[in-house]
């Protein structure tokens, strides 16, 4: 009895980690090694940062994904000037974006 139990939480833990939603709930931000921004793969001044963010969360909202579930993952080049990053840190803060993942890249 034990050994079917340990077998159905095992089964259930393996289907939950690769179901699959059916909304992307991550905004993709990269920084290269020559401070150029790129979010969700195109390239944005940083006077527009703010602008390309709102429209990324506008487009999450109309797919029915709350603020709170919205993740962004920040991928920083090592060569990359910090000031590029506290730039986006702040716009991310000033839209209540409290969900990061720090990837560094070399």
């Amino acid at each position: 009895m034990k050994r079917i139990l340990t077998v159905l939480i095992a089964s259930f833990l393996l289907m939950s980690c690769t179901e699959k939603k059916d909304v992307d709930n991550v905004i993709l931000i990269e920084i290269s090694s020559n401070n150029e921004i790129r979010i969700e793969g195109e390239l944005v001044p940083n006077e527009k940062i703010n602008d390309v963010l709102i429209s990324q969360l506008e487009a999450l909202k109309n797919s029915e994904v709350s603020t709170e579930d919205i993740i962004t993952r920040l991928e920083v080049n090592r060569k990359a000037k910090m000031g590029v990053v506290s730039a986006i840190q702040q716009a991310m803060r000033e839209l209540r974006l409290h969900k990061v993942e720090y990837m560094s890249k070399n």
